[in-house]
């Protein structure tokens, strides 16, 4: 299993913004397996004392959340060095290559200003970056009903969604290829 859905719950939307939670999961995008699963939860003060920021009407929306939501989000918090490291670790450990997110431009644009603050490498390469949010919009077919029965806005539990979504769409998409080219023989 060499990819993983990586998901992030922030306190805003721009590439300094404060992360409340990180979370991947490792996954085989053939099979849509699941393999191991990463979660921290990141110290708000320890990342607005390095300059991370808070976006009030990201704040606001927080707040107009269910409050069990955000506690969740908000238990027991690591430094953000802890948890990049810790994070940096996981990718590391179980080697995985290809790293997944809902908008590279949004989760891994945040991750990415993080490690270069704190400074730790970046723990995957640039060119193994990965766009969930394209291949749903791109390849989406009426066909794939998933019932989403998680709790919104929880990161692990997004990666989750967001693996089967993208595995029933890359079978489909496999399943149209593979009769393609029998239709050319």
């Amino acid at each position: 299993m060499k990819h993983v859905m990586v998901d992030i719950e922030t306190l805003g939307i721009h590439a300094d913004s404060v992360m409340l939670t990180i979370a991947a999961i490792q996954f085989d995008l053939e099979s849509g397996d699941m393999g191991m699963s990463f979660s921290r939860t990141v110290d708000i003060e320890d990342q607005v004392r390095r300059g991370r920021t808070i976006t009030g009407d990201t704040l606001k929306w927080w707040l107009a959340q269910n409050p069990e939501t955000l506690k969740l989000n908000m238990r027991a918090p690591v430094p953000l060095e802890s948890a990049l490291y810790d994070f940096g670790e996981f990718i590391y450990d179980n080697d995985l290559q290809f790293v997944w997110a809902n908008g590279i431009a949004f989760d891994l644009a945040i991750l990415k200003h993080a490690y270069r603050s704190i400074p730790l490498p970046l723990p995957w390469a640039y060119y193994n970056e990965r766009d969930y949010k394209t291949i749903r919009e791109l390849f989406a077919a009426p066909s794939i009903v998933l019932e989403d029965t998680s709790i919104k806005h929880n990161a692990l539990a997004d990666c989750k969604f967001q693996i089967q979504y993208l595995c029933e769409v890359w079978k489909q998409f496999k399943k149209k290829d593979n009769e393609s080219a029998t239709d050319k023989r």
